[in-house]
């Protein structure tokens, strides 16, 4: 995973938030949207906003994951836990399934922004 990649165009990012949350448009639940992210990774990408007026008002910080990453991550973790298999099958002493299987969960939770989310709440 690369921690200093190029952003997605604003247009991409706006029509992902937007579905997500339900939006016809990005003004219908952000007062302000930086269209430059803070940070921009492998996964996904970062930017200030404020919301909207009401209870869940303020600024916040939206993470963006970036569009086709789940399928691509899916086929890297299947060759890795065949390539951990293949290996273990030709050197028995090196076995590195657990290992194999250990990245696939962390790389699995590092996708799942809701959770990120619900265990940034539980912090604040």
């Amino acid at each position: 995973m690369q921690d200093a990649v190029p952003p997605r165009p604003i247009e991409e990012v706006h029509d992902t938030v937007c579905a997500a949350l339900g939006l016809a448009a990005i003004e219908d639940g952000f007062e302000e949207f930086d269209d430059e992210p803070v940070g921009s990774a492998s996964i996904a990408q970062v930017h200030r906003a404020v919301q909207l007026g009401g209870s869940g008002s303020g600024e916040v910080a939206v993470k963006v994951r970036k569009r086709g990453i789940e399928p691509l991550f899916r086929q890297d973790m299947f060759a890795l836990r065949a390539l951990a298999a293949a290996v273990a099958w030709a050197f028995p002493d090196h076995d590195r399934r657990e290992l194999a299987a250990y990245l696939c969960e962390a790389v699995t939770r590092e996708l799942d922004l809701q959770q990120e989310g619900e265990a940034m709440e539980r912090v604040r």
